[in-house]
């Protein structure tokens, strides 16, 4: 328990992390709160903000994650290059799209490239807002996403870029 020392060896934050690994969802969100009140600074507020949003998550409140979430963003706006930026991005977007509400899913993939491009989720996210597209009957959509994804992509991934264009090339009647 090193909040009980003279000098707490974790910050709130970093007590709310660990718990949270461990499960003790509640003792990570009482941390996660004091945390708020304690470090005011963005990374701060975006750190305690996006492990709310994941606890909010475990407990199926999605709603409260995406608020979260939101907030989070918000904070990191102006160092978008953060690479919490990206994460909180990510898993947002991953709960639009589980949640069925495909158009901002898409948006929110896009938008995670759009602003943090040097993100490690940027690429896959392109893919993600490709293959939405392409399952709802848009390749033409599909393929702006992807052929950015080919931009992006690590150079392994090339080949799966290529073979989703072509799928998509295929549905919009391109045969070459």
């Amino acid at each position: 328990q090193p909040q009980r020392a003279a000098a707490p060896l974790l910050s709130a934050a970093d007590r709310g992390v660990v718990l949270y690994n461990h499960g003790q969802d509640d003792q990570a969100e009482e941390a996660l709160q004091t945390s708020l009140a304690q470090d005011t600074s963005a990374v701060g507020q975006a750190t305690a903000r996006y492990y709310l949003a994941l606890l909010a998550e475990r407990a199926d409140r999605p709603d409260d994650a995406l608020g979260q979430y939101a907030a989070a963003l918000t904070e990191l706006e102006d160092i978008a290059e953060s690479p919490l930026f990206g994460e909180a991005a990510w898993e947002r977007a991953l709960l639009l799209e589980a949640l069925g509400r495909t158009d901002e899913a898409v948006a929110a993939y896009a938008g995670l490239a759009d602003a943090a491009p040097g993100s490690r989720r940027a690429p896959q996210a392109l893919f993600r807002a490709g293959f939405l597209r392409f399952r709802q009957g848009q390749p033409a959509d599909a393929i702006f996403h992807w052929t950015r994804y080919m931009e992006t992509a690590p150079a392994e991934e090339t080949a799966r870029a290529r073979f989703w264009l072509a799928k998509a090339a295929l549905a919009v009647g391109d045969t070459a």
